[in-house]
């Protein structure tokens, strides 16, 4: 007989062979199951990431900062303000009343300090803001101003472009 029999009762029944294969599959979607419950969790408010993910929507809807705002920030203001808002988490800065650095990007208006947890949120939201920024400029063609870097374009998993000749003089202004 085939490893697939027939019975009249049933239908279909699976070989030995068979079902051993089918329950290592039934295992592998149970894993799976499992790892994007807990991947949900991460993201709910609450959670570090959740938070960040709910800052990163506020400073787009609330504060009127769109990607293509962000997009203008080529010097390394997002990542300048991240910076701020990190160091402005610590203990000893939060004693000191959380002064405005001095390298604050933007008009002091902008700084909004609050608890450590609160500024770290602020800060992880403004550096998955200069992430995209620079993916966004990598998929740029070089005519519009954006990346050819080839080392910048392999990192974030785009395709090769023509050879950066600041990279490969060591002055590539996009590493």
């Amino acid at each position: 007989m085939s490893q697939r029999d027939f019975d009249y009762d049933r239908g279909f029944t699976a070989g030995k062979a068979e079902r051993e294969t089918l329950q290592l599959k039934i295992n592998a979607l149970q894993q799976r199951l499992t790892a994007a419950d807990e991947r949900a969790d991460v993201l709910s408010p609450g959670s570090a990431l959740g938070d960040v993910h709910l800052e990163r929507l506020r400073q787009i809807d609330v504060e009127n900062r769109s990607p293509v705002d962000d997009d203008d920030y080529s010097l390394g203001q997002l990542a300048y303000a991240a910076a701020g808002y990190a160091q402005g988490s610590v203990p000893a800065q939060q004693i000191q009343g959380c002064l405005r650095p001095s390298y604050w990007p933007w008009h002091p208006h902008w700084w909004k300090p609050g608890s450590p947890r609160r500024m770290l949120v602020k800060a992880a939201a403004l550096i998955l803001a200069e992430i995209e920024r620079i993916d966004r400029a990598a998929l740029k063609p070089a005519e519009g101003g954006g990346s050819t870097c080839n080392q910048i374009r392999e990192e974030t998993g785009l395709p090769i472009n023509r050879p950066c000749k600041a990279c490969n003089g060591g002055a590539c202004i996009d590493r």
